[in-house]
Order: C-alpha cells, then structure tokens, then sequence
C-alpha cells in the first residue's frame, strides 16, 4: 500500500518501476535516520545530518507529483478522503496506539503532545497536505484555464509557505505542535513543488532534452548540497535561505531523476527499488517496532568511535534493507494469518511488480 494512489497519467510500468523506486529510496534514507537513533544512539554524524533535511521533503515532493490532477469533482473528492482516511489514518492510529502502549519510552500525553506523534507524524501531514490541495482543486474546478492557475497557486504557496513562517516568528505566534502546524509549514512547499512539476511535465521533458539544463540542474544540486553540508555556514543562515538551500537540491534531483530515471527502468536494482515503494506504507508503520526490537539485541555507537561518518552512514543505510524486508514479511505474516484488514483496514492484494515489456 502507497502512501499515496496516483492521481496522475502515469502508465502503470512507469508507475510502478519509475516513481516508487524513487520513494523506495526515500523510505530506505528515513530508516537508516532512524536507525541512527535506535542503534546508534544518536550519535551525531554529518551525512546523516545533511541527509534529514531533505528525505522527508523528497518525500512530500514525490507524493504531490502522484497527486497532481486538472480538476476533481466533489463526489470524487469526498471518495479519495474517505479512502486515506480508511487506509492511511486508521492503521496509523492502531500501530501508534500499540507502539505507544508497548515498546515507545514516551507517555500518551507526549505522543499526543508532541510534533512527531511517537514518530506517526507523517501520514497525519500528509492527509493535511491532501486536504489543502483537494481544496485549492474544488475553488478552480470551474475555471477554463486550471493547469495555469494551479501553476500560479503552487509557486505563491511554496515561495509564501516560509515568509509566513517567518512572520509568525517575528509576531511571536506558535504554530501549534499537536496539530502538527510546524511540520506541515515545511513540508508545503515541497508538496506543492512536485505538483508543480507534473503540472509542467511536458515542458520540463523539452527543457531537460537540453544537454545545458541538465548540466545546470546537476550544478544546482551540487552547491545546494555543499551549503548543507557546510554547517557553520547553514546554521547561521536565515531561515528563508536555509529553505531555498533545500528547495533547490530537491527541484534539481527531481528534474535530474525525470532526466535519467527512465533508463533504468530495467535494472533490477530499480526494480527492488520500487517494491518497497510499492508498500511505504506498511514500511514506514511497522519499521519502528523492529528498530526497537533491534536495539535490545545490537548497539553500533561504537561505529563513530572507529569509522568516519560516511562508513557509519553505509553501514546503517545497507541495515536499513534487510528491517525494509523484515517489515514487508511481517506484512505478509498479518495477511496469511487474516490480521492485515483489521490494522490496514483493507485486503492486500498479491504484490506484483509489474516489468517493462521487452521485444
């Protein structure tokens, strides 16, 4: 199960190996962020640091782009709600529930408190995320000229999301976190960022079929990464050119991977890749009980006493598929034993992956 149904035309070969691979990889990067703190302590470690700025808005970045539509009806949009309220919010209220009453340190009052619901957060911003977008979507409906305005609305949403943010700053106004307000402040404009550019695929595919666009795309990401990478210099940063530090890696990896992602279609790698993203879902509410169950048996804090960052990095990012797995076939334990459709409240259908014909 996806975190997110595309919306979109993707066909579904392209679907399925092109876009979750992408998220594939993304899921694997929140894992090993994780792992850091179950296994390793949290001890601190420059690439992860550089790493957690930007997989969570990658993330959020993927699921505008699946979607995006021109218009919805009402009826339409109250199904699609309807439907991630079933089989996204439930199961992650169930799992949160059962995670919070066995294995999590903090109490219900802090996990209902706090900004990351005991780490459950991210599918609770991403209904918030939907809902904005299904809105924006039912006040244009209507309009003869949808894809340009939507197009309009998506750059003032993503360059207004951080002035705001700012502005409350300034005014002295706390977004609330049991709402989860300060999340989907960052999580915004990068949600609308990949609307954006499925709004413009047809464009960008003409840009990007220019050798100079992709050499621009590959130097944006480049010196993006390296502001990051230098803390001093991110840290004492404002926090609008810390944002664009981050939006503008993130803009160029996606118009990078749109560039050259579909040559690897065929790979295998790609193809494992996209099985997990297939079922980020179920990767993403079940991977906190083996990273805890994990941490009872192995420590790797002694990795930062003998390793540099970036070995300790891989170490923990080649762990973090193996629990991917573990999580996919306690997925399919739940399934053979009649269990999945009372905490994912749905019938999982037989993973295929569907494979790109060849002649």
């Amino acid at each position: 199960m996806n975190f997110y149904q595309s919306d979109s035309t993707l066909s579904p070969n392209s679907r399925s190996v092109y876009l979750d691979a992408l998220r594939g990889i993304a899921i694997l990067l929140m894992i090993t962020g994780h792992a850091f703190v179950f296994l390793a302590r949290n001890e601190p470690n420059i690439i992860n640091d550089f790493v957690i700025t930007w997989h969570m808005p990658l993330f959020a970045a993927i699921s505008g782009f699946v979607s995006f539509r021109e218009t919805i009806s009402m009826e339409s949009a109250r199904t699609k709600v309807k439907k991630r309220l079933t089989q996204q919010i439930l199961p992650t209220i169930v799992l949160c529930t059962i995670w919070t009453s066995t294995l999590s340190p903090a109490s219900w009052q802090d996990t209902i408190d706090s900004m990351y619901k005991g780490g459950y957060w991210y599918t609770f911003v991403a209904l918030e995320l939907y809902l904005i977008y299904l809105a924006i979507l039912l006040i244009i409906r209507y309009s003869t000229k949808t894809r340009k305005i939507q197009s309009i609305i998506f750059i003032l949403i993503i360059i207004g999301t951080p002035l705001c943010e700012k502005l409350l700053f300034i005014l002295g106004i706390s977004p609330s976190c049991r709402w989860l307000v300060p999340n989907l402040f960052k999580l915004l404009p990068f949600f609308f960022l990949g609307c954006l550019l499925k709004a413009n695929e047809r464009f960008l595919n003409q840009l990007l079929a220019h050798k100079p666009c992709v050499i621009t795309a590959g130097s944006i990401f480049v010196i993006g990464c390296a502001i990051v990478l230098h803390t001093e210099l991110y840290a004492h940063s404002s926090v609008f050119v810390r944002f664009l530090s981050t939006l503008f890696p993130i803009l160029a990896f996606l118009l990078l991977f749109l560039s050259f992602g579909k040559k690897f279609e065929n790979h295998n790698v790609t193809i494992i890749l996209s099985r997990y993203g297939k079922d980020s879902l179920e990767i993403y509410l079940l991977h906190f009980f083996v990273l805890a169950s994990l941490s009872y048996l192995i420590g790797l804090d002694f990795l930062t006493n003998f390793c540099p960052d970036i070995i300790t990095y891989l170490i923990l990012f080649m762990i973090s598929i193996p629990i991917a797995s573990i999580c996919l076939y306690i997925s399919k334990l739940l399934m053979q034993f009649g269990i999945y459709r009372y905490i994912f409240f749905t019938e999982k259908p037989t993973p295929t992956i569907a494979r790109p014909i060849t002649k």
